[in-house]
């Protein structure tokens, strides 16, 4: 800084204050557990939701592998035509059988949040 002057440091709020806002926030405002309730049943389905795509994803890659090794295998234009064509139509309903499953999943994420903020206003 020009001329030895220092800028003065502004200090953040004394721990202690910020945990008296936190008390009373819980203690005063009942959307609070709501909140909680429903962000608890957000973060298992989001669990749910990251292991289906990854078991998807898994197999996914062991049948472009498999699809592969039988694509290189052929021997006539024709059983490469045919090897094709089961490929496309296998991994076309593959994933629109995970689409679906994910779409329920997430659904069904949605329902329970709800149910357990429902819950929470009827205690």
């Amino acid at each position: 800084m020009p001329d030895g002057q220092t800028v003065p440091r502004t200090l953040p709020r004394p721990l202690h204050a910020r945990r008296d806002i936190r008390s009373g926030i819980d203690a005063n405002n009942p959307s609070m557990d709501r909140l909680a309730q429903s962000q608890a049943v957000l973060m298992s389905g989001t669990v749910d939701v990251v292991e289906t795509a990854q078991a998807f994803l898994q197999s996914r890659l062991y049948a472009n592998l498999n699809a592969c090794k039988s694509l290189i295998s052929c021997r006539y234009p024709m059983e490469l035509a045919e090897l094709h064509w089961l490929y496309v139509e296998n991994t076309r309903a593959q994933y629109n059988k995970y689409a679906q499953n994910m779409s329920e999943r997430v659904r069904q994420c949605v329902r329970d949040m709800r149910t357990k903020s429902d819950d929470a206003d009827i205690q």
